[in-house]
């Protein structure tokens, strides 16, 4: 096993890991600011978008998109995100739009209005996708001509209804609540980078807008951009690797990425090598957690260090009754081993709002914290969908600023005191910097105003005969939880 580090070249993927692509390994003097919930993200890219000019550009990948989004939470008429995007098109600010398009979106009416409402021409639909896959990436790009500065946002927050909330989860008549499964919260994480690895962010999405194939059915391939990136510097300490997932294979089978012939999976890749780094902590929020793949990297550094411990954050339920069918029994099966293994330093909570009789806060984030060293947030999910099949983005930060003891990067633990901070309710100053200590303070989950309490062990239905069974497993395999197979691509075991 590698020695314990604090060195990026350590804990980051190396260029022979990665394989070819398009951007850089990794890269230094970065700025990376984590938002807590999307009021805070909104809130800056609102300012951003207001301030925009001619001359200045806006990039925009997302999973899922409404105009009617109110970047300040219901708010005013014009603070919703069509309009705030037609105001800037009045501007003459070049905007460019890049919305999947899979099985149960409605982008395509997003493409739409966008045309005929608020004048915003240049959006594509993007079906490019694996056989029942998405682009699932939820990233920004905004290229400010005054200052020459890009600034690169990404994380888990798509520009839709029900993302908006704040930290504290109490106002609930500022929420665009579309679901009673979301009336408790919900709870996400994204982030605001500048420096080079912006620059990345900004290739990834000339790369997909600049593939030559048709996007979709409705939408020709568009206008290439050609204007050179402007470089970028910071006196920013965090050193930033980009990471993403790419099909190998797609529905259509005659095309390939031209950017990810053969795939990419780096996301998978650099959150496996953390947890096989991992000597003191682990900490995980998302919004599955049925990765067969992450919970043995995880069992096998449990079994190699008797004192790291694992605590991992998860909804309640997943988000539709379908989706829970199926994805509870391989979570119950993933838990009870990690418990089976761990004893009591592995743990798993959900958050409920105690303002609401404990209505469950929706946890939609996608952060991994290994060692208060690597940090990373994303859009990728534990699952082999997000791993594999679909299009996703995230990036992992190893700050060269350290701790006071020297051991740890002050990114990770910063983020890690946020996030328990909120979810423990307790003032960041008092959250633990020891690993076991701090574990044990999540005992106040006890304690009824404590938003995070243990993890209820899902309802398992099982398929009473083989008939159900065949059924339950072509169904899971192919539609819930599919993975990209081909020459290169990983088996992960489901």
């Amino acid at each position: 096993m590698p020695p314990f580090s604090t060195s990026p070249a350590d804990w980051f993927l190396a260029a022979d890991e990665i394989g070819t692509r398009g951007i850089q390994v990794y890269s230094s003097n970065n700025q990376v600011t984590a938002f807590i919930e999307g009021q805070a993200y909104m809130a800056f890219l609102f300012q951003l978008l207001q301030g925009t000019v001619s001359g200045d550009y806006v990039h925009i990948v997302d999973w899922e998109m409404n105009l009617d989004a109110d970047l300040l939470g219901k708010s005013k008429p014009e603070s919703a995100l069509g309009t705030v995007l037609g105001a800037a098109s009045k501007r003459d600010v070049d905007i460019k739009i890049i919305l999947s398009l899979h099985t149960t979106s409605d982008n395509e009416g997003v493409r739409t209005d966008l045309e005929d409402k608020f004048n915003v021409v240049f959006c594509i639909t993007d079906a490019r996708n694996a056989f029942c896959g998405s682009a699932h990436q939820k990233f920004v790009v905004i290229f400010k001509k005054d200052s020459s500065v890009l600034h690169g946002f990404c994380g888990g927050i798509d520009l839709t209804l029900n993302r908006w909330d704040d930290v504290e989860h109490d106002v609930h008549d500022q929420r665009q609540i579309t679901d009673s499964a979301y009336e408790g919260g919900w709870h996400d994480v994204h982030c605001h980078v500048l420096g080079p690895a912006a620059i990345d962010l900004e290739k990834t999405f000339r790369e997909r807008w600049n593939d030559p194939s048709q996007p979709s059915k409705l939408c020709f391939a568009p206008p290439l951009i050609e204007k050179a990136i402007p470089s970028q510097s910071t006196s920013g300490t965090h050193n930033v690797q980009i990471l993403r997932t790419y099909p190998c294979r797609l529905n259509d089978k005659t095309k390939k990425l031209p950017f990810a012939p053969n795939g990419e999976f780096t996301a998978r890749l650099a959150l496996l090598k953390a947890i096989n780094m991992a000597r003191e902590l682990i900490y995980i929020e998302d919004q599955y957690f049925i990765s067969y793949e992450v919970a043995a990297a995880i069992k096998l550094s449990l079994a190699l260090h008797p004192n790291l411990r694992v605590i991992v954050v998860v909804p309640v339920e997943p988000d539709s009754a379908i989706a829970a069918f199926f994805m509870n029994t391989q979570q119950s099966i993933i838990i009870n081993d990690l418990v089976k293994t761990a004893g009591d330093r592995f743990a798993i909570y959900s958050l409920l709002n105690p303002l609401q009789a404990e209505a469950p806060i929706y946890v939609h984030a996608k952060v991994a914290i290994v060692d208060d060293v690597w940090a990373e947030i994303g859009s990728m999910n534990l699952n082999r969908r997000s791993m594999t099949n679909d299009k996703e983005f995230a990036l992992a930060v190893v700050d060269s600023a350290l701790t006071p003891d020297g051991q740890h990067c002050q990114f990770a633990r910063d983020l890690r005191h946020k996030l328990w901070a909120a979810h423990i309710d307790m003032p960041e100053a008092l959250i633990e910097d020891d690993p076991k200590k701090g574990f044990e303070q999540w005992n106040r989950s006890a304690l009824p105003y404590v938003r995070a309490k243990p993890h209820p062990r899902p309802i398992v239905i099982p398929p009473v005969d083989l008939l159900q069974q065949l059924v339950y497993d072509y169904s899971y395999d192919t539609v819930i939880d599919p993975q990209s197979l081909c020459s290169g691509a990983p088996h992960i075991p489901p």
